[in-house]
């Protein structure tokens, strides 16, 4: 895009490129926040349910998709990388490792699989603030250009929105200098109450009646019971409500990142390098289920809620069944039953309970369901299969359960393998998002950081010695856990070929107490290479007596 230099032209050209990226963003709010109930409470109603199967089953469904403490890196250089940069993979590799798991990145991507399964899409977003900090964004907080594209990396513009303290934005302006400064703070408004008079209703007040309840919030957002949570937190409303817009800049050919606070004020005007890597944006999209034609993909809730109302509905006539047939109704007929009291009703009702009439003719008659019970039940359990089903878990051999018909442990794993494909597929496109997670901010500390390091040859250099055509790659497939006995088995075979060090094979199957296990094998090593050594020369030495 190309940016006005005039102020005002600017100012203009950001309404439009916000209003064009949020154009869906109240839509999305509120389909977002009706499968958040969903996902927490079985319902979108105020009413609980007996039984919530959306969130077993989507809990277990990122079980199998991501697996942080298995997973393992390795360094693609691009073509035409020199051969001496070869000496620089392994240090940045483990030094990629250090960054996923000291960050708390490592547990942070296990978030966002799970809910963007539940939303649709969940966003990643990492700055350089002394060091890289990722945080987990509500996909209806960010914006794009066009939502029929459905790669980030092609938007022309991304828009974030969220809130700020007035003290936290007092600390970020700090360097624009005290004059500069106390001019944007005059300028800012917080929110404040919600004046629902304005025109438009901004995206944030809209977000903020959900978070805080105030009064015509939006359709799907529930003020629940106050006898048990809601998992929602409590918002003070004097927040500033700001902007983060990235442009690609055409002339820069780096993305233009502006800082805007509500009502319009530009705090920042600053190239994308200064916040992420030059020609980088920070955000980093996870789409389980990719639509071709739709940037936020498909939500596997949104296709369970109609199978949890159908169990919901069930249950009830289950457990309505069960009830009648615990305490089935009476029909008392003839003479005789004019003087029961509730007393001797109830007597009648409880366990053992009898009752005895002297007038000829009088009748108790049984009606209970005509349904049998364990049919019920059937019907019930082949409902829950179904959710299995639509979240490509199906087979008690995926969840780890005896099945009909399995020989041996051969035969379970074949099966296994076999049976696993619908969430291998998925679990291979959340490889894509985590490898440019950690590959991003690798680039950004090797932008910034500067410490020595050793190389193969135990030479000291910068990360900035590094050539920076790379990528870093999850290592067989190593983020998904259906993927791990499929790993050590190719490992071991490697092991034995002599293609792969033992160092290697623990770093890739990861062991109990690798890390000493690893030093361990350094000892055990040396000292092999010594009896080596020691036979060898007493072979020589035969040998030598053999020619005397």
């Amino acid at each position: 895009m190309r940016i006005p230099s005039d102020l005002f032209e600017r100012e203009q050209f950001l309404d439009e490129v916000i209003q064009q990226c949020e154009q869906s963003a109240m839509e999305r709010l509120t389909i977002n926040t009706a499968l958040r109930n969903y996902t927490l409470f079985g319902t979108n109603d105020v009413a609980p349910v007996k039984y919530n199967k959306i969130w077993p089953t989507i809990d277990l469904l990122s079980s199998f998709l991501y697996g942080q403490e298995g997973v393992q890196f390795s360094i693609k250089y691009g073509v035409g990388v020199p051969e001496e940069q070869v000496i620089y993979q392994e240090t940045l590799r483990r030094k990629a490792h250090e960054i996923w798991e000291d960050t708390g990145t490592d547990e942070l991507f296990g978030e966002a699989v799970l809910w963007a399964l539940v939303y649709n899409t969940t966003i990643l977003k990492t700055i350089w603030n002394g060091g890289p900090h990722t945080f987990a964004v509500y996909p209806h907080m960010i914006g794009v250009y066009r939502e029929d594209i459905p790669k980030i990396d092609d938007q022309e513009a991304i828009t974030h929105l969220y809130y700020s303290t007035r003290s936290a934005l007092r600390s970020q302006t700090k360097i624009l200098g005290k004059e500069k400064q106390d001019k944007i703070l005059d300028r800012v408004g917080t929110l404040g109450p919600v004046d629902e008079q304005m025109t438009p209703a901004t995206v944030t007040q809209i977000i903020l009646k959900g978070q805080i309840g105030a009064p015509g919030g939006v359709t799907g957002v529930i003020n629940r019971a106050t006898d048990f949570y809601n998992y929602r937190p409590q918002i003070s409303p004097e927040l500033v409500e700001m902007r983060e817009v990235w442009v690609y800049d055409d002339e820069l050919e780096d993305y233009r990142v502006f800082t805007r606070a509500n009502p319009n004020v530009i705090i920042f005007d600053r190239p994308g390098r200064d916040l992420c890597h030059k020609g980088e944006h920070p955000f980093v999209k996870v789409t389980p289920f990719p639509l071709p034609d739709y940037f936020w993909g498909l939500s596997m809730v949104q296709n369970l809620i109609g199978l949890q109302d159908w169990h919901e509905g069930h249950s009830n006539r289950v457990d309505m069944v069960f009830r009648r047939t615990l305490r089935p109704s009476r029909v008392f007929t003839g003479p005789g039953w004019g003087q029961l009291t509730d007393e001797k009703m109830l007597a009648l009702d409880r366990e053992g309970g009898t009752f005895n009439s002297n007038v000829p003719g009088s009748k108790v008659e049984t009606y209970k369901p005509e349904v049998d019970i364990a049919q019920a039940l059937l019907y019930l359990k082949d409902i829950d299969e179904k959710f299995n089903e639509m979240a490509g878990i199906g087979g008690n051999i995926m969840r780890a359960q005896g099945d009909e018909g399995v020989r041996s442990m051969q035969h379970a794993q074949v099966l296994a393998r076999m049976g696993s494909s619908r969430i291998k597929k998925t679990a291979l496109r959340i490889e894509d998002p985590a490898e440019k997670q950690i590959t991003l901010m690798m680039k950004m500390v090797q932008d910034h950081d500067k410490n020595k390091y050793l190389d193969e040859e135990k030479k000291e250099f910068l990360l900035s010695q590094v050539t920076d055509n790379y990528s870093i790659k999850v290592s067989g497939h190593s983020l998904s856990p259906v993927f791990i006995e499929d790993t050590k088995a190719q490992a071991e075979k490697l092991v034995a070929m002599r293609a792969m060090t033992r160092e290697r094979y623990v770093e890739e199957t990861q062991p109990p107490m690798a890390e000493e296990l690893k030093r361990d094998l350094k000892k055990i090593e040396a000292g092999e290479a010594q009896q080596a050594q020691a036979k060898q020369a007493v072979e020589y030495i035969k040998a030598v007596s053999k020619l005397k």
